[in-house]
């Protein structure tokens, strides 16, 4: 097994530091742990088989809790030993504090790092998925669904040290194993050196009803509660109303 995970370690010295980002902009939320560390300390890897098969980024959801898309940046270890490609599919779940938890919200389908320069941002475009404000979640990579049998090198840009104070970078070691996402904690960088996934989420607001729609409701209800006799037994649907 490939000894090169989290090859940031033990560099606590060197660490630049960052800035937390998360903009709010009118009526959209976007959270943005910040750009790559500088060389050597650039780089979460390997991921893939043969290693470590997940990993990703923590978050909790901001008050515009409606996500659209997430992203990271990833590229292929020049230095591996074999070229070729990384094969992976994107996740969403819910985060107890240690592990995932409850049902996969989000899955893609499968993709492909085959490069090994500057890194390249891989999008998830979720759609419009609605998230509980506070709540913790963690958006994820893993190869476990696409295991191949020949050992991949994929590598995940990491930030200059924890840039963003909601969440952190984890990962885990679960073969083929998805269910142990949900079973087993994860782990995360080492207690001398703590860093963000280069990581960007966009949300929007959850849909407010209209003001010419909120009208035209109340003006129902008044015409409903003016049909009203004396007397009259108002039923819930699906309630036989008794003598």
């Amino acid at each position: 097994m490939k000894q090169q995970f989290l090859r940031t370690t033990l560099v606590a010295a060197a660490v630049l530091g960052g800035v937390v980002a998360q903009q709010r902009a009118g009526a959209a939320t976007t959270i943005d742990t910040g750009p790559i560390a500088a060389a050597p300390f650039d780089y979460f890897g390997y991921w893939g088989e043969g290693d470590v098969q997940t990993m990703g980024q923590t978050f909790i959801a901001p008050a515009d809790s409606v996500l659209t898309d997430f992203s990271f940046d990833l590229r292929l270890d020049p230095a591996a030993p074999r070229p070729g490609r990384s094969y992976f599919r994107f996740y969403l779940m819910a985060w107890d504090g240690e592990k995932a938890s409850g049902s996969v919200l989000y899955e893609s389908g499968t993709l492909e790092v085959t490069h090994s320069g500057a890194p390249a941002t891989y999008v998830a475009s979720v759609g419009a998925l609605a998230l509980t404000p506070v709540n913790e979640y963690v958006a994820f990579l893993s190869s476990s669904a696409v295991l191949d049998g020949i050992e991949d090198y994929g590598a995940m840009a990491a930030t200059a040290g924890n840039t963003y104070e909601g969440g952190r970078h984890v990962f885990a070691i679960n073969g083929s194993d998805l269910a142990a996402l949900t079973t087993t904690a994860w782990s995360d960088s080492p207690r001398d050196f703590k860093a963000d996934a280069v990581f960007t989420a966009h949300f929007a607001a959850a849909p407010v009803p209209e003001p010419a729609a909120l009208a035209l409701a109340a003006l129902s209800s008044l015409a409903l509660l003016r049909r009203r006799q004396p007397g009259a037994v108002v039923v819930p649907t699906g309630e036989v109303p008794t003598a």
